[in-house]
């Protein structure tokens, strides 16, 4: 569970880092 719990966590963090890179890359291409 805690196992779980930390993957679903650094999931996330990944999911957020996207996003922002995502935001970023928008940012310099416009």
């Amino acid at each position: 569970m805690k196992r779980d719990r930390v993957i679903t966590v650094t999931d996330v963090s990944f999911f957020h880092l996207k996003k922002f890179s995502t935001i970023h890359m928008s940012i310099y291409t416009s």
